[in-house]
Parts: C-alpha cells; sequence; structure tokens
C-alpha cells in the first residue's frame, strides 16, 4: 500500500531513479578501479650510524620521527634523480618509518609507481639520511682517531725505551735493568693492547654511517585498487546521494503544501 495523497508513479519513478544512480555510481567506481595507477611497496631495514662502541649515534625514535614529518619527504623529493619519474603524492602518503621494538634497526616503507621508482625511492632516502648524520659521524670518529694516535705514539715510545734498556742491559747487567725491562714489557703490551682496540673501533664494520643492512625489498606484485570494492563505494555513494535528493524533494514538496494551505486560508 502507498501513503494516502502519494500517487504510485511517484514511487516508481523514485525506484528507478534509484536503480540509474546505483547503477551509474557503480560503474564509475569499477573504472576508476580499473584505471587507477599500480602501487609497488617497497622496503629498507636501516641501522644508524656508530663508532666502535656498537651503539647508535642518533637515537632511533628522533630518526623515526624525522622520517615520518612532512618535511623529510620534501628533502627526499629534492634528492630523487632526475631521470626517476615520482609521484609526489603517492610518495608523501606512503613513506612511513617504523623501529623495531628492542633494537635500533629502523624499518622504511615506500611506494612508487614501478618497483625501480620505489626501490630508487628507499635508496634515496638512506642517502638523505647519510648526508644529515655525516657531521656527527666525522665528529665522533675525529675523537677516536685521535685517541688512536696517542696510543700509537706511547707505544713507540715506550718501544724505544725498551730499546735503550735492553741495549744498556747487554753492556751492563744490572738487576734494575731487568726491573725495568720487566715493567716496560706490560707497559708495550697495554698500550699495544689499547692501540689494537682502538683500531678494530674504526674498522668499517664497527664504524659506519647510516646504512641499509640488507638490499631493498620490492614486492613481487603491485598493489591496484579492487573493482568490485571500487564498484560497490561507487553505488553507496550515489545510494546516499539519492537519498539526500529524495530528502530535499520531500521538504520542497512540504513547503509547497504549507504554502497552498495558507493560501486556502
Amino acid at each position: 500500500m502507498t501513503q494516502a495523497g502519494a500517487p504510485p508513479h511517484r514511487y516508481r519513478s523514485a525506484v528507478r531513479l534509484l536503480a540509474a544512480m546505483a547503477a551509474a555510481g557503480g560503474l564509475a567506481g569499477a573504472l576508476y578501479g580499473a584505471m587507477s595507477p599500480e602501487r609497488w611497496p617497497a622496503s629498507l631495514a636501516i641501522q644508524l650510524p656508530q663508532v666502535g662502541t656498537g651503539m647508535a649515534l642518533m637515537d632511533p625514535d628522533t630518526v623515526t620521527h624525522r622520517i615520518n614529518i612532512p618535511d623529510f619527504a620534501d628533502d627526499v623529493l629534492r634528492a630523487v634523480p632526475a631521470q626517476t619519474h615520482v609521484d609526489a603524492r603517492l610518495f608523501r602518503k606512503t613513506l612511513r618509518a617504523e623501529k623495531a621494538r628492542g633494537s635500533d634497526i629502523i624499518t622504511v616503507r615506500v611506494q612508487g609507481h614501478s618497483a625501480q621508482d620505489a626501490r630508487v625511492l628507499a635508496e634515496t632516502v638512506v642517502g638523505v639520511l647519510q648526508r644529515e648524520h655525516a657531521e656527527d659521524l666525522a665528529k665522533a670518529r675525529a675523537f677516536r682517531e685521535k685517541a688512536l694516535a696517542g696510543a700509537e705514539a706511547e707505544l713507540a715510545a715506550a718501544q724505544a725505551a725498551r730499546q735503550k734498556i735492553m741495549d744498556s742491559a747487554r753492556s751492563t747487567p744490572d738487576v734494575r735493568l731487568a726491573i725495568l725491562l720487566s715493567a716496560n714489557g706490560r707497559e708495550v703490551e697495554l698500550l699495544r693492547k689499547r692501540r689494537d682496540e682502538l683500531r678494530d673501533q674504526l674498522s668499517p664494520m664497527r664504524t659506519f654511517n647510516t646504512r641499509a643492512i640488507a638490499p631493498v625489498s620490492v614486492a613481487a606484485h603491485p598493489l591496484k585498487e579492487s573493482m568490485p570494492i571500487c564498484a560497490f563505494i561507487g553505488a553507496a555513494a550515489a545510494t546516499l546521494l539519492w537519498g539526500a535528493l529524495m530528502l530535499f524533494r520531500k521538504r520542497e514538496a512540504a513547503t509547497e503544501d504549507g504554502d497552498l494551505s495558507c493560501q486556502v486560508r
């Protein structure tokens, strides 16, 4: 049954309009899904710089926050090679950094419209971080290098003193010289150990700038908008629009009926 005073053809017209709008919305959504470009996700695990101690020079949480702010994305986009096609909007939207729990390792994720673009973007993120961290790394390295130079100089002096003691002991055997030689031997051993420790700390295995701990990982297959989901969203949006239109017409009709009632009175 229909409500009193409401012509049946109006309901049939409204239903036909709903069907047409839902179909058009679904078709538009499906076309959008079919025409949307592919998106290739890429991820890269990076290790922050360190000098000898095994501890990062920078706070991982601070670096993670730095990567996730818009200004960093702009710095990366300016550093991308000119021959690389980059969708700046997609990059800003998908650039994310996460720190592994209980570790200094940071995982960076990006997306590009090709596997190569995504790979280049991830590598450029590392390059920008390396430039930002280079100054602090140089200062820490210089401190260790100065300590190493001092240890080498002290070792050379101790070895020269040992040679003099040995020369004197050969020409004039003396208990005191033997004691000095023994003490000098312990000093030389300690200085040599200190020198070797500093050399080890400055080795590329222990001292390095921000670096990737593995090659960029790019997904085997690209992401693409789902046509059924896009069609459903389009149809749902069209249905909401139809509902708003019906509500507007109902209010408009009610206003007209009110005006007519006033005129009759």
